[in-house]
Formats: C-alpha cells, sequence, structure tokens
C-alpha cells in the first residue's frame, strides 16, 4: 500500500465529526471505513450496541463497532482502536474536521488520539488481505474518550462470545515509541460543603459554604499529597517525571456554588477531586482514605472509579521490544485496556501522547507509515513464538 493511500484514508477518517458522546458523524466513518477495507479484501461487519444496554449506558444516539479481520480460525491478534474524538475546543489556526498537511505532520482533530492508530491498523489489515494463518482481527469502536462502556467495555462484555477475544490485543492509542503495559486508575469524586445560605448583605446571616470548602479542598490536598509521598511505584512511565511514579491529586476541576448568585452567601459548594492511582495499589481504597479525611459538613460522592491495569511480563510486549526496541512502560492516564484483564493487552501506536486533546493536534506522517508497516509484520512475529 502507498504512503499516499495511507495519508488520504487518515485524512478521510479525520473529516468525520466524530466527537463522543453526541457521535454526530460515527455511523458516516464507520460505513466509509467498512466499505474501504473490503475493497481491499478485509472482511468487515458493522455491530451496534443493543438497545437496552444503550438505554443505561449510553443513550446518547447509536453507537456502531466495526470489526474486521483476515485468516480464520482462533484469533491469534486483535487490533483495537477508538474512533470517536474530544472536543476541539478554541486555538485552532484552521478547521480542526478539514485535516492539513503541515511539514512532516497532519493536523486534525484525532490525528494523534487516536485516528492515526486507526489509520495504521486498517492499512495493515489491508496488507494482510491474504493472510492464511490464525484469524488477525480488529475492532474499531465508539466512546473512549466518555468511559469506553458503549465501546471496548460492550466488545468484552457483550460480543465476546460472537467474536471471540485475540490471544493478543494491541490498543493502537499513542504511546510515544513505547509499549504501555498498563495505566494508572481513577478515582473522580464530588465533594460537597455545607453551609447556611443567605443575603450577602447580611453575611452574618449565613456560613459560607465557599470559605468551607476552600479549607477543605486544601487541606485534602496536602493530607492526600503526603500519604502518596510515601507510596512509590516499581514501574517506568512514558513522561519520566519523577511524580509520576506516586498517585497524584487535582481539586477544583470543576467547582461551583449550588446558589451561583452574586448576592448570596452561598449556603453549599461543590468541588471535584481526581486521584490517579499507581498499579500497585487500589481505586477503591484510595477512595475510601479521601472519605475518611472529610470534616463531617462534606461529603463525597463517587463520579468514576477505574482501577489500575498491569500486564507484567507481557508476551506482545516482548515481542515488540525484541523486534523495534520500545521499551515497556504505564501511562498516566487511563486506557481501554482494563477492559482486556485477564487477555496479553498492550497499547501501542504512533503518535506522541503530549499532543492528544490539544489544538492544532498533529501526528508524524512517517509514524503512521511506520506502524502500519509493524502492525502488518507483528503476526507474522507472534505465530513464531
Amino acid at each position: 500500500m502507498s504512503p499516499q493511500e495511507v495519508l488520504d484514508l487518515l485524512s478521510q477518517l479525520i473529516s468525520f465529526d466524530t466527537v463522543s458522546p453526541e457521535g454526530k458523524q460515527y455511523e458516516d466513518l464507520v460505513h466509509f471505513l467498512k466499505g474501504w477495507l473490503e475493497e481491499r479484501g478485509v472482511s468487515a461487519k458493522v455491530e451496534y450496541v443493543d438497545d437496552e444496554y444503550r438505554s443505561s449506558h449510553c443513550p446518547q444516539g447509536p453507537k456502531p463497532l466495526l470489526f474486521a479481520w483476515v485468516g480464520e480460525g482462533e484469533p491469534l491478534l486483535e487490533f483495537n482502536g477508538h474512533y470517536d474524538v474530544v472536543p476541539p475546543g478554541d486555538g485552532w489556526e484552521g478547521n480542526p474536521f478539514e485535516p492539513k498537511v503541515v511539514g512532516e505532520y497532519l493536523v486534525g482533530r484525532g490525528a494523534t488520539d487516536m485516528k492515526g492508530g486507526v489509520a495504521a491498523v486498517a492499512a495493515s489489515l489491508a496488507e494482510l488481505s491474504n493472510w492464511k494463518g490464525n484469524k488477525v482481527q480488529a475492532v474499531f469502536v465508539p466512546d473512549e474518550e466518555v468511559g469506553g462502556r458503549c465501546g471496548t467495555g460492550y466488545r468484552v462484555s457483550k460480543l465476546k462470545e460472537k467474536y471471540p477475544i485475540g490471544r493478543h490485543v494491541v490498543i493502537a492509542e499513542p504511546s510515544s515509541k513505547s509499549v504501555w503495559i498498563g495505566h494508572k486508575g481513577a478515582v473522580w469524586l464530588e465533594v460537597k460543603v455545607k453551609g447556611s445560605q443567605a443575603h450577602a448583605s447580611t453575611p452574618w446571616m449565613g456560613e459560607n459554604a465557599f470559605l468551607k470548602a476552600s479549607n477543605v479542598a486544601t487541606a485534602l490536598y496536602y493530607a492526600l499529597v503526603e500519604r502518596f509521598s510515601k507510596r512509590y511505584s516499581k514501574y517506568e512511565y512514558t513522561s519520566e517525571h519523577p511524580l509520576a511514579k506516586f498517585n497524584t491529586v487535582s481539586v477544583g476541576g470543576v467547582a461551583y456554588s449550588t446558589s451561583n448568585k452574586v448576592n448570596v452567601i452561598p449556603g453549599s459548594f461543590v468541588f471535584s477531586v481526581d486521584i490517579r492511582v499507581i498499579p500497585e495499589e487500589s481505586a477503591e481504597r484510595v477512595a475510601e482514605e479521601v472519605y475518611s479525611l472529610l470534616p463531617e459538613y462534606a461529603e463525597a460522592k463517587a463520579l468514576e472509579m477505574m482501577e489500575p491495569f498491569i500486564n507484567e511480563g507481557s508476551e506482545v510486549a516482548e515481542v515488540i521490544r525484541e523486534a523495534w526496541g520500545h521499551p515497556p512502560k504505564v501511562c498516566e492516564g487511563g486506557l481501554d485496556l482494563r477492559y482486556y484483564k485477564g487477555y496479553d493487552a498492550v497499547a501501542w501506536g504512533p503518535g506522541e501522547i503530549s499532543e492528544a486533546h490539544k489544538p492544532n493536534e498533529k501526528v508524524r506522517i512517517s509514524d503512521v507509515l511506520e506502524f502500519a508497516r509493524m502492525y502488518s509484520q507483528l503476526p507474522l512475529l507472534l505465530k513464531r513464538r
């Protein structure tokens, strides 16, 4: 397959507005990619998240998953790629859904995270269209950027009988020339601090929940930092920053008064807590620590609880390291790897994670081409093991 074909494919994928969870052009992208693969001798089929599951997990519109494969029999290798993207936000120098080549890069929303990986996987399947060994398959999923329950979560929990999961799994996330054998967990909490509401002209009649919440947030932050400083991860992390080896805590990403009025003494105030949990620990146990540190006039509600994932001793990671020298590391953020618990799953794909979610997001075109080549060679290397 020519480099121009791969570039044209990636450009077309970026042109679809697949911001999640709305999924404005989910179906358009999936049906385009299905046709592209079939034209090149790759089998493909679209599956939809069923209505009952979707009503309780992801009610915003249809959620199509695209399965594609070459070969037959028990699957040797499964690629996974999410085609949804985050909202563009401000700061773009052009239309984020009109990709453009700038030097050695392609610029557009999703170029790195992770339509570059989707294009590389699709191109590798096209190269393998005459593959005669055990099945090499891919699943292209929606909604990873909003938790993945109606993407990879649905694939693993509801479709594994119809489409058995590969002996090895590679998620094509932008892994910065490393192989992610795991990722940190996450604890997202909403803390509500109670005061007493009153008119702003008579503040002595109330108890300002904002001031109380400021004290709670500050005390909680420093107490957690002090506790976390004594617990150290043995794994190497992508950023290579020394703090990456610890649980990290951020407060106040979301913060608001429930009265939301200038002339009111707030009677309650809400702020968020985001904790990233090293693989050696449990997200549930860390959440319990937070609850134990809050005063009686504050209460916490869990918004998201994601346990960390680690695949120590991964065979596919070792094959990749031996063949291309990409070292095993742990990702500071969360990934769909957690849904593949119990499988030999890693994340490995084109692009620098530092480009993800930024304005003017870009991917080096040569990286996408290189990964398309490596992906097409990986099944043979695994087959020889």
